[in-house]
């Protein structure tokens, strides 16, 4: 009867410490690690990896020749499209003029001199042209 209840007692603790971890591995901050390259016409390749916590907006280039300023948004824990971001000096951007755009994973993108305050109502979108390609994996 004894061996019972101590071995009752071992099982109910050995439950509580493994649900205890689990829960501070649950709250805990989600990691990811994020690799890129960045080709600019006329530039030498930028390459670059990066630690960011999901959730937080995570700066993954801080460039000052050219001046380019990448950063991403994810949650790890949602199934939603995580929000990259770009400023440069000249201005560039992603598509349609835009300084984000969305992805999820692996990426590739197309950088276009110039940018363009982005408006669902405008009906002409101005050709630019292409100054590199990103590529991220994370």
């Amino acid at each position: 009867m004894a061996g019972r209840i101590l071995g009752s007692l071992l099982a109910f603790a050995a439950l509580a410490f493994f649900s205890a971890t689990s829960n501070a591995v649950e709250s805990a901050p989600l990691q990811f690690h994020v690799k890129l390259a960045l080709i600019l016409d006329g530039k030498q390749p930028i390459l670059g990896d990066v630690d960011c916590i999901s959730g937080r907006e995570c700066s993954i280039l801080n460039n000052t020749d050219p001046s380019i300023l990448l950063t991403i948004t994810t949650d790890r824990q949602l199934y939603e499209d995580d929000q990259i971001t770009i400023a440069c000096t000249p201005q560039c951007s992603f598509l349609y003029g835009r300084s984000s755009t969305q992805a999820k994973g692996t990426a590739e993108f197309d950088l276009f001199s110039g940018a363009d305050l982005y408006d669902p109502y405008t009906l002409v979108l101005k050709k630019r042209p292409t100054i590199g390609k990103l590529f991220l994996i994370y």
